[in-house]
């Protein structure tokens, strides 16, 4: 309140909230808004976990590619499409578009159907949200494209247990989920990503 008393930084202020207002009003298209996501714009995970109202930031090695939230309400899935040829074995998950509107995505290496991560995403209508996030290659960054909130197929299409090689080239369990995405991802983005 005190700050305020001056002029220059009350106008200057005023000026920032406005200049704010318009940049997000230019951006923000009511029809691609959900629940705090806007699709196909880009966020950090910081970002993300803050939009999902974690009460804190997890440590980036707990996440891996997703992180089922303490409460159970959220699990955000974060894929980097193409992946280095030099990163090791374990990291090397398959994920891939088979149409804008299904994606086929890996869990996190030694799961299995039982494990209590699948057994959640098997039970998402429990009331998971499962929001996808995207980056092309990791030469853009930090930050993944929103796709939007994904479910699995019906059960008998879209849960597998198969295997991946470790980094001492030894199968290790895996579960492979194909979800549908709606609405279908946007042409461009698609082809954009999995060019």
């Amino acid at each position: 309140a005190k700050i305020l008393e001056n002029g220059i930084f009350k106008e200057f202020l005023i000026d920032n909230i406005n200049y704010s207002i318009k940049a997000f009003n230019k951006l923000f298209k009511k029809e691609q808004f959900q629940e705090g996501f806007v699709l196909y714009r880009k966020y950090s995970r910081k970002d993300v976990f803050r939009i999902l109202n974690w009460k804190t930031n997890p440590v980036a090695q707990n996440v891996g590619g997703y992180i089922i939230s303490p409460d159970k309400s959220n699990c955000p899935i974060f894929v980097t499409y193409h992946k280095e040829e030099d990163i090791s074995n374990s990291t090397k998950y398959e994920d891939r578009f088979i149409s804008n509107s299904v994606f086929e995505w890996l869990s996190k290496s030694k799961r299995t159907l039982i494990s209590p991560d699948v057994k959640a995403i098997m039970n998402y209508k429990s009331g998971l949200r499962l929001p996808l996030f995207i980056k092309k290659n990791n030469d853009e960054g930090t930050e993944f494209y929103y796709m939007g909130e994904v479910q699995p197929l019906p059960f008998e299409d879209s849960f597998e247990q198969t295997s991946m090689l470790n980094n001492k080239d030894k199968p290790v369990s895996v579960v492979k989920v194909k979800f549908s995405l709606h609405p279908p991802v946007e042409d461009s983005i698609y082809e954009y990503i999995t060019q």
